[in-house]
């Protein structure tokens, strides 16, 4: 358990609840580490504060759509559309990068290949 305590994630785990349920946190360790054994109550306890917490975020996570929708507007709009056409531009752009890399061609040769001068790449 100690182990876990010094994770990040834990770390950033904690520091994102509330003080109240930090010091609950803080006592529960607390009992771990100058106890022999643990009653089983308090392992319980932390782990039902720890999945409420988790219940309580995930309802208020927003889905990606949604998201989009906030910052672009929906979907049909002309701040979404020219978002979408950038968004796949940018992808074709990498699969292609990733492809021309795989080649292992630079981008001079692959310009060359193509007929193109090598800006346009």
């Amino acid at each position: 358990m100690r182990l876990a305590i010094q994770t990040q994630e834990f770390i950033d785990f904690y520091e994102s609840v509330s003080e109240r349920v930090q010091e609950k946190i803080d006592y529960i360790v607390h009992m771990m580490q100058e106890l022999p054994t643990v009653h089983s109550k308090f392992i319980k306890k932390l782990q039902n504060t720890m999945r409420k917490i988790n219940e309580d975020k995930i309802s208020q996570l927003k889905t990606f759509d949604q998201h989009l929708d906030e910052k672009y507007g929906p979907e049909g709009s002309a701040a979404r559309n020219e978002f979408e056409a950038k968004a796949k531009a940018w992808y074709y752009a990498e699969c292609l990068k990733d492809a021309r890399r795989h080649a292992g061609m630079t981008q001079q040769q692959l310009a060359d290949r193509i007929g193109k001068k090598r800006t346009y790449i």
